[in-house]
């Protein structure tokens, strides 16, 4: 008995499909329109199995030209592979129906536009030539065109960058979305990490003219973002843009429960365990035709526009010098203090001596003098 191709059917999934056409069996080609066909007189085979009769328990009824509606349910259909159909009916030609049928992904793939298809591939190598090789796109909900979960320690996503196109090209939508957007949940993994080569960059983030969107924007328990340079590399580089208020490199901390003390930008010049003398700066700021290298403004009420240790003796009232021998290397704070000392208090020179007083009059140093008519000696100051 030659068999008909009928088609394909998706896994577990009811369906009806057309059976026949039937003919009379002795002349061969009058098509039998009445036939009185029992479900259990549809016999299945799955994958090469015994045939039995199907699951779903209503009898075919007839459609036109000698061929019947037969329904299947989910039971008859959920083994992939080849569906064999046959009918044990008396008085008409015997006729065998063959389907396959397809898992839901591939199934849908090829029998819809795809929307809303979930992809489970082992692997996928996309080339073209011109354009992406994989393009990804959301058109509706809060959800990323293409979402990665790495296992141990490989990537969800891995891209790799041929000539001078990207490895990885995201593009965010309209509503605030991410064009690329890296999440590490487990152990101590990055969410994101690009690593460049030659001259080209690990990751790069650019935004629209005028979005008001960041260029690469991190979020993390540890670090947002990380950057660790190689030779002669930058571990981040952050170039302006050419609107107004446009910052190469933004880094606002965060405090959420308060107690931990968090930096929106923390650079380290490090050193080097391998013995290399090469020194590196932990920032290096340049700044462009008129603009600023860098540009440091409170965040906070009790914020400081430098780190403290810099910033309180530029802005914080600082004590005047005590009495002793003043230092032959002071530092900038002390050597500032003694001048505006001696400018500011009272001063007493004589013949002999030159004094220097705190604002209660108290000499705190003093040095020895000594005169000729057209040269004056002045020691070294000692402790007033």
């Amino acid at each position: 008995m030659e068999g008909i191709f009928g088609g394909y059917l998706r896994q577990s999934t009811a369906v009806t499909v057309m059976l026949g056409p039937y003919v009379d069996a002795t002349d061969g080609y009058t098509p039998e329109t009445s036939l009185s066909i029992d479900d259990q007189d549809v016999k299945v085979s799955k994958m090469g199995s015994s045939y039995t009769g199907k699951n779903e328990t209503t009898d075919p009824i007839h459609n036109a030209l000698g061929a019947y509606e037969c329904e299947l349910d989910t039971t008859d259909t959920n083994t992939r592979g080849r569906l064999s159909i046959i009918t044990d009916v008396s008085g008409v030609r015997p006729i065998r129906v063959d389907f396959e049928v397809l898992d839901p992904m591939t199934y849908d793939l090829w029998h819809t536009d795809g929307t809303g298809v979930t992809l489970k591939l082992k692997q996928l190598l996309a080339v073209n030539s011109g354009a992406p090789g994989i393009v990804g796109e959301c058109t509706s909900g809060d959800f990323p065109g293409i979402h990665g979960i790495g296992f141990g320690t490989e990537a969800g996503i891995k891209g790799e960058a041929s000539g001078n196109a990207p490895g990885i090209h995201g593009q965010g939508g309209p509503c605030g979305g991410h064009g690329i957007l890296g999440e590490a949940i487990y152990g101590s993994y990055d969410g994101l990490r690009g690593q460049g080569h030659g001259s080209g960059n690990g990751i790069t983030g650019a935004t629209e003219p005028a979005a008001g969107g960041h260029g690469i924007f991190g979020l993390g328990n540890l670090d947002g973002i990380r950057g660790e340079s190689m030779s002669n590399g930058d571990g981040i580089r952050g170039v302006a843009g050419h609107n107004t208020g446009n910052a190469g490199i933004h880094g606002q901390a965060r405090i959420e429960g308060g107690g931990a003390e968090c930096h929106g930008i923390l650079c380290d010049g490090g050193g080097d365990t391998g013995g290399n003398p090469t020194g590196g700066s932990g920032f290096k700021s340049t700044g462009y035709r008129s603009g600023d290298g860098m540009e440091l403004n409170k965040g906070a009420t009790t914020g400081k526009d430098l780190d403290a240790d810099q910033t309180d003796e530029l802005t914080t009232a600082i004590p005047e010098l005590g009495v002793g021998v003043p230092a032959a290397t002071p530092t900038l704070i002390n050597a500032v203090m003694l001048l505006y000392m001696a400018l500011r208090n009272e001063r007493t020179q004589s013949a002999t001596e030159m004094t220097v007083a705190n604002d209660a009059g108290t000499t705190i140093a003093k040095k020895g003098t000594s005169a000729t008519p057209t040269v004056l000696t002045a020691d070294k100051m000692i402790s007033g």
